[in-house]
């Protein structure tokens, strides 16, 4: 038997890889059929909040499409999945200053932390390439076995 190594270096296969592997994780907690209640914290007034579920990247897309996804309520609860991702960005508007800080989230089981513990924390002081800085970071936790 010939066992091929995979070049995971292109965009392509890493995309392939990385959707089976989310694709395997949400199958085997949909049969568990594990939801949990999940709050973000609140973003100051002053900050441009969103967040999104992810189910994917896509690495052609330079924005924030680049991470796929159901956007999330950053006000309320919203029941989700356990083990799945939660991507939470955070935008300082002021007029001299800007700052942007994105997070990763996984959903867990654990009341004391609101069903979720966080993965990656990066602070920008420009909004810029946001994507291209954190892309590579989110996707090593993404392709993790957890």
């Amino acid at each position: 038997m010939i066992i091929e190594k995979i070049d995971t270096s292109n965009d392509v296969v890493r995309m392939a890889l990385l959707q089976n592997q989310i694709s395997e994780k949400r199958q085997k907690l949909e049969k568990e059929n594990q939801l949990l209640a999940v709050s973000l914290e609140p973003a100051d007034i002053h900050y441009r909040h969103w967040a999104k579920a992810i189910t994917q990247l896509n690495p052609k897309n330079k924005d924030h499409e680049a991470f796929e996804g159901e956007f999330l309520p950053v006000d309320r609860p919203r029941d989700l999945m356990l083990g799945t991702h939660i991507l939470d960005y955070q935008e300082k508007r002021g007029k001299t200053e800007q700052e942007v800080i994105i997070k990763l989230y996984q959903v867990i089981d654990y009341k004391k932390t609101g069903n979720k513990t966080l993965l990656y924390q990066k602070a920008l002081s420009d909004k810029t390439n946001w994507v291209q800085v954190v892309k590579d970071d989110i996707e090593a936790f993404l392709l993790q076995k957890h």
